[in-house]
């Protein structure tokens, strides 16, 4: 079986269940199912528990949620996982990406950095608890 492929509605709950276990702020299941049924959307699953949700809107893309599983985290899945994404987005047209991320979230803003993508902007109070995201940008 290949490491990458595509999400499916019937990977909702795993989905959400890695979700409960590595982000502070999860997404519910039926946002994932909804994500995941969605036409304008990319999604990509790991058979490490590992997924990446991605909204399409002509040459724009946006990284909803990634996220790896902690007994799967730092082994590169998610650089290896965005990666994939990034080239299905480029055969489809897709010319650059956008994420928030938060603040306090130095792993993940490293990551990003490392693939390439570059700060354009913050907001201000952007998640539920107070914390501000940093919006970032890369160009495929």
């Amino acid at each position: 079986m290949a490491p990458f492929r595509d999400g499916t509605a019937e990977d909702a709950h795993t989905i959400a269940t890695t979700e409960a276990a590595a982000a502070s702020h999860p997404w519910r299941e039926d946002q994932i199912r909804a994500s995941l049924q969605a036409t304008s959307s990319l999604s990509m699953v790991h058979q490490s528990n590992a997924h990446v949700l991605i909204s399409v809107a002509g040459p724009c893309a946006d990284v909803l949620t990634v996220a790896v599983h902690p007994s799967h985290q730092r082994r590169g899945i998610a650089k290896q996982l965005l990666k994939a994404a990034h080239g299905r987005l480029q055969s489809l047209g897709v010319l650059e990406v956008f994420l928030e991320v938060r603040t306090d979230n130095g792993p993940a803003r490293g990551l990003y950095e490392h693939l390439g993508y570059s700060t354009v902007g913050e907001r201000k109070k952007y998640y539920d608890d107070g914390c501000d995201a940093v919006v970032m940008r890369l160009d495929l």
